[in-house]
């Protein structure tokens, strides 16, 4: 354990015992405090039940002058023991509410204004806030109250309610630097997701300066009205998630109005939420999504985005088959020329990529990660070269992480083609999940290739060496003949 760092963890045993040790050894060196609660409240002499006892006492006192950052992830009723370790030199604020098997719960209304109160109260420096409640438009009234009595509130993040205009609208928003609408709760009774936005806003009423921005919708078409109305120059990351299954012309639209309302961007993923559960077009849930055959998102609706040309990371998740040719992979690595991360849409029914020669290597020399679909059973001649003529190894990136998905195979081809793009010391992954059942699904010929590899790199490298060697004695011989 870092000594500047305590954690009441679930699994721990929360007794007297922990509580005075943390008093006596911890209280006055902690700069992060993190209090996650037990699952299932069974054991009366826990540390949950010291905390409902301090709530109610004036007796005891918790003094942490160093504690800089507070989480505090618990039953609604045990909310306000948080306030026992709040003081003014608190910059980071984090809390939830839970019901007993884990979820996100309701929270009293009078409990939550006494918080509302409180917060500024004795924390009245905050920096970041995150309030998790569950999804009740009752709770949005306080939220609100709470963002606009934080001054040097630059970070503030939430649950996605059915309308955050009033959100938007509030005079805390306009100063923030980070908004995010991230948290979702869902069971049978209710699903909220983000529907309403309000707006268009006049300049200065709205949250312009934010650099980060992430929220999840019901459809694109409600961030997409937002993003087509106002500028955000400054912002750098955007996170949209959604839980509908989105058309081409929807998808294509989001990315031409994020291209030009948010030039700056550095980091975009807009991804499909949940991969099992679906919502269709009147809104009712779906067990898991059909075979998509009719729909298909072309390059063109993604490449809207290639203007904003800061892109380091990109994802794009999509339940429809999306076609990515290698002209296409390579027309974006040459826009993205910083880009470090990529995933792209590796359901089973996006449709492969060539990407049979080492396209984002050559042009991305930063990257370090990739989730792309990889055929290898491409006609292209590169394919079926000799180790002769295999590119080049000396300018194989250093990935970190290879993710091919339900890329098929070909085995006499996949050792070549992975030398191309990565070295053994990269981690590749295969495995995926059965849309319909959720089981995992293990492509046995990925496996070979991976226990092979560093023997199938080993060689082509001693090849390419020989080959380089033999250009050189072919280039003396040809000056010696001239001379």
């Amino acid at each position: 354990m870092l000594e500047d760092r305590y954690c009441f963890d679930s699994d721990a045993s929360l007794d007297a015992q922990t509580w005075s040790r943390f008093h006596s050894v911890y209280s006055n060196r902690v700069r992060m405090l993190r209090y996650l609660s037990p699952m299932f409240w069974t054991d009366q002499s826990d540390l949950s039940t010291i905390l409902r006892n301090s709530v109610y006492s004036t007796i005891l006192t918790i003094n942490s002058p160093k504690l800089r950052e507070l989480e505090w992830r618990t039953i609604s009723e045990l909310l306000p023991s948080s306030t026992l370790f709040m003081h003014d030199k608190i910059e980071k604020f984090s809390m939830a509410a839970l019901h007993e098997g884990g979820d996100i719960t309701n929270v009293e209304m009078s409990q939550l204004w006494s918080l509302v109160k409180t917060i500024p109260a004795r924390m009245p420096f905050l920096t970041s806030l995150k309030v998790e409640p569950y999804l009740k438009e009752s709770y949005v009234a306080p939220l609100v109250a709470l963002l606009n009595s934080l001054p040097n509130l630059a970070h503030f993040a939430t649950s996605t309610f059915h309308d955050i205009s009033p959100f938007l609208l509030s005079s805390g928003a306009s100063r923030l630097r980070s908004l995010e609408f991230s948290t979702f709760a869902y069971d049978d009774w209710a699903k909220e997701p983000t529907c309403k936005w309000g707006g268009p806003f006049p300049d200065g009423s709205y949250p312009a300066f934010v650099d980060n921005f992430a929220v999840c919708v019901m459809k694109y078409n409600a961030v997409s009205s937002f993003f087509q109305h106002h500028n955000l120059n400054h912002l750098k990351t955007v996170t949209i998630k959604t839980l509908h299954i989105e058309k081409p012309a929807v998808v294509r639209r989001l990315f031409q109005v994020l291209s030009r309302s948010c030039p700056a961007l550095s980091i975009v993923h807009v991804d499909f939420h949940y991969e099992y559960l679906l919502i269709d077009e009147e809104e009712h849930i779906v067990v898991s999504s059909p075979t998509p055959t009719e729909e298909i998102l072309a390059f063109d609706g993604i490449e809207p985005m290639l203007h904003c040309k800061n892109v380091t990371d990109f994802s794009f998740i999509h339940q429809y088959p999306t076609i990515m040719t290698d002209s296409d992979l390579e027309t974006m690595a040459i826009a993205w020329k910083n880009l470090k991360w990529v995933a792209l849409g590796y359901s089973p029914w996006v449709i492969c990529t060539q990407a049979n020669r080492p396209t984002l290597s050559r042009h991305c020399p930063e990257i370090t990660e990739v989730s792309l679909l990889f055929d290898t059973k491409s006609s292209n001649p590169s394919t079926s070269s000799s180790p002769s003529t295999t590119p080049s190894l000396r300018a194989v990136p250093k990935l970190k992480a290879l993710r091919v998905c339900t890329s098929e195979l070909d085995l006499e081809d996949g050792g070549r083609l992975l030398c191309q793009v990565c070295d053994p010391q990269c981690k590749l992954e295969w495995t995926t999940h059965d849309a319909n059942t959720g089981k995992p699904i293990e492509l046995g010929p990925w496996k070979t290739i991976k226990e092979t590899f560093p023997v199938f790199f080993e060689l082509y490298r001693k090849a390419q060496e020989r080959e380089d060697r033999i250009n050189d004695l072919e280039r003396l011989l040809e000056l010696g003949q001239a001379v």
